[in-house]
């Protein structure tokens, strides 16, 4: 389904979706990524003890790291963007600074590197490559700092995935009901706890199910899989992600989302 487009029904099936488990991959792998670009980033901030030539070894595995963690990004990078709302330009802002912070580090870096690659070293351009690259490897932690700050939400529904929410309140009666529309944001490419709690208690079995998202880039992420393997019997339709700092403009999108699923 595109985002631009209406969304059609289909009847789920019980194979896996396309591309199903390179998704699960590439979701897996995300905050090992990242684990490892934010360790690697501050033992780059010690350079005196480490020494010079593991302080070049590390700038260079950081890049590579930011290299691969752009590819696991790339559906979101595909929409990147200016966004209307604060947020998304707080984001859109904060990653281009680090993209560029990042870039200009690393060449810096190789115009000076004495040990790791040495031949492409540039000795003229030292009194300018040392301290743009102090000065862009400080920006660089502030950014990322603050990047790390906008997505605290997500990263905290990920080390949640692991345990049941705690439900308040008595849980709706769906017995009436032949279809159930499930929504919930996309916390690295998986639904919160707390709707895969509501699904062990709820009997939602032969139902026709809708399920609908918001995200920063994984758009359903697992949530059609997830949903068809914890009921059985269901009717998947095809269903609705929009991106979260695009929500206030998303009205049309809904609009003809919900038209094209063809249910009264």
């Amino acid at each position: 389904m595109n985002e631009q487009g209406h969304a059609q029904p289909t009847a789920a099936t019980g194979s896996a979706p396309r591309g199903t488990q390179r998704a699960r991959d590439r979701r897996g792998a995300r905050p090992v990524v990242d684990g490892c670009m934010a360790l690697v980033l501050l033992a780059q901030m010690l350079p005196g003890p480490l020494g010079n030539p593991l302080h070049e070894l590390l700038g260079i595995t950081f890049a590579l790291l930011f290299v691969v963690h752009h590819l696991l990004n790339r559906g979101w990078l595909r929409r990147l963007g200016p966004a209307r709302t604060l947020a998304g330009r707080l984001t859109f802002a904060s990653d281009v600074v680090l993209t560029l912070c990042v870039a200009l580090t690393a060449l810096s870096g190789l115009a000076m590197s004495r040990s790791a690659l040495p031949a492409l070293s540039v000795p003229a351009l030292a009194h300018v490559a040392r301290p743009l690259h102090g000065a862009c490897s400080t920006l660089t932690l502030m950014t990322t700092a603050f990047h790390v700050g906008l997505h605290l939400g997500v990263m905290g529904g990920y080390v949640g995935l692991r345990a049941r929410d705690a439900r308040k309140g008595a849980l709706p009666d769906v017995s009436g009901y032949d279809t159930v529309f499930v929504g919930c944001p996309i916390w690295w490419g998986y639904e919160p706890m707390v709707v895969r709690s509501f699904l062990d208690a709820v009997d939602l079995s032969g139902k026709t199910i809708v399920p609908f998202t918001t995200h920063a880039g994984s758009g359903l992420g697992s949530v059609p899989s997830n949903l068809q393997a914890a009921i059985p019997g269901a009717r998947l339709l095809e269903g609705l992600a929009v991106v979260g700092t695009q929500v206030n403009d998303a009205r049309e999108q809904v609009a003809g989302w919900v038209q094209g699923l063809a249910l009264s």
